[in-house]
């Protein structure tokens, strides 16, 4: 995600999201994904984590087929869902997240013995007879509601479209919260004859059918409920590739294509000057979403084969070192991980840093001069040096001046080892910050505790000998 400033955008960015987790000085984004509150609206209530013996939430999900008809001036959404399950402790009843109302669930096409509202906020089904585990089955429900009743992740714009940013599992189908459960989706998603619906993976022809159409997607890849796509709008929507021959679907907001196009550009340059920093592209398609009209509390989002930026037409917090931070993060914070907020640096710290190397590859800026400037700028600013990098505005301020003062340890050979082999070894898991402390003792054969305690667990400026190195 990328971090919105309090003073105009400086040559860097978030994900803009600027981050995945702070907006500005002390917005705290919505999201099961990494526990946080929000700041954006009411409290999102946050699924509980299951028990130690896997509890009401002892199954692996296989896949979601998610059928929806969507209502946008109404913000009226009706939902039928199946979900393939497969139980990994005999289940006399489990959870499902599901913030709106369940009308019906049925087990392998029979009605559930019973299902309620959980203290979580979820729903409880009880089957009809106890589940061992092992068993395969398909949970559907059926549910309706208004999605963004109190939900400020449900993402309006002033013509009723809306996107979904940070959205708690369960705001608009019924899911398994943990991030760790990937699973196939579909999605068919019915509007009125005017609107568009954009999910992230592959399309199939839009069918129409009596003043509506319905819009079909389908992830190429196994993803966590929490990064399903909805989005509905009067878009413009272009269908291109990355270099690498990618598809590339770019969602533009109604009647400004023209205007930015130009980012849609730089992303296609961008994708691949970070491709070859971090090795290849790890999906098989991009989605990217350009949008105006929506508020400007709304963060830019990455999620896995998918960026949102919400607000593109205000340049105060876009740029192209923006769409930089946010397509990081297909590698760092989606192909590798950060499960707990102590690793957010593992994420929005590298980058926060390729928001420093765009600038660097694309107009050759000087960023050693860069982190002269910074570091005297904060040479006395205590609260600089006190940041932790682990959360708010640590990850985005302090974290790529830290990056960069490991680039000068440990020389620019080593450093691009590190980035191309860490997404390489640790893709597809969440690992410890430690585990990339480690690696780069590994890669660069130095000792480097005095530099990682220095940078990282201290509250003060580090010693000259970790401020001036240059290997």
């Amino acid at each position: 995600m990328t971090n919105r400033p309090d003073r105009p955008l400086r040559p860097s960015r978030r994900r803009t999201r600027c981050g995945r987790a702070a907006l500005g000085a002390g917005l705290a984004l919505a999201g099961t994904a990494y526990g946080m509150g929000t700041a954006l609206g009411q409290p999102v209530p946050e699924p509980a984590t299951a028990p130690a013996d896997g509890g009401v939430r002892a199954y692996d999900v296989a896949g979601y087929d998610v059928r929806v008809t969507y209502d946008p001036e109404a913000s009226r959404l009706e939902g039928d869902a199946e979900v393939a399950v497969r139980a990994t402790a005999d289940l006399a009843r489990f959870d499902l997240d599901l913030a709106l109302t369940a009308r019906s669930v049925d087990i392998d096409g029979k009605p559930a013995r019973s299902f309620s509202r959980s203290g979580d906020g979820g729903v409880t089904v009880v089957p009809e007879e106890a589940i061992e585990e092992g068993r395969t089955f398909t949970v559907r429900v059926r549910y309706d509601g208004d999605p963004g009743r109190s939900n400020p992740s449900w993402a309006r714009g002033e013509d009723g479209g809306v996107i979904t940013v940070l959205a708690p599992v369960g705001t608009w189908f019924p899911g398994n919260g943990d991030p760790d459960d990937t699973a196939d989706f579909r999605l068919a998603a019915t509007v009125p004859d005017g609107w568009t619906v954009v999910s992230g993976g592959r399309d199939r022809p839009v069918r129409r059918h009596g003043g509506r159409s319905t819009f079909d997607w389908r992830s190429t890849k196994p993803l966590p409920a929490k990064d399903a796509l909805f989005g509905v709008g009067k878009w413009d929507v272009e269908r291109t590739r990355l270099a690498d021959g990618t598809p590339l679907t770019t969602v533009y907001a109604a009647g400004r294509k023209a205007e930015f196009e130009k980012y849609a550009d730089q992303q296609r340059e961008i994708m691949s000057f970070l491709s070859s920093e971090f090795g290849p592209y790890p999906n098989d398609t991009l989605v990217s979403y350009l949008l105006d009209s929506v508020s400007e509390e709304v963060p830019n989002l990455a999620v896995q084969g998918g960026v949102i930026f919400p607000n593109a037409e205000n340049e105060a917090y876009f740029d192209a070192t923006v769409v930089a931070h946010e397509l990081t993060h297909q590698w760092y914070g989606s192909l590798v991980r950060e499960k707990e907020q102590r690793n957010l640096c593992l994420s929005e710290c590298f980058a926060s840093y390729a928001q420093w190397m765009w600038p660097e590859f694309g107009a050759g800026e000087d960023l050693d001069a860069k982190y002269r400037q910074e570091i005297e700028e904060h040479r006395t600013d205590d609260g600089f040096w006190q940041q932790r990098l682990s959360e708010g505005r640590g990850v985005y301020d302090k974290g790529p001046v830290m990056l960069h003062a490991l680039r000068r340890q440990i020389g620019e050979a080593a450093f691009a080892e590190v980035l191309r082999e860490w997404p390489a070894r640790y893709g597809g898991t969440a690992p410890e910050w430690a585990e990339l402390e480690k690696l780069v003792q590994e890669v660069s054969g130095q000792n480097l505790k005095g530099f990682f305690d220095a940078w990282v667990r201290g509250d003060r400026a580090p010693a000259d000998a970790y401020l001036r190195s240059r290997s």
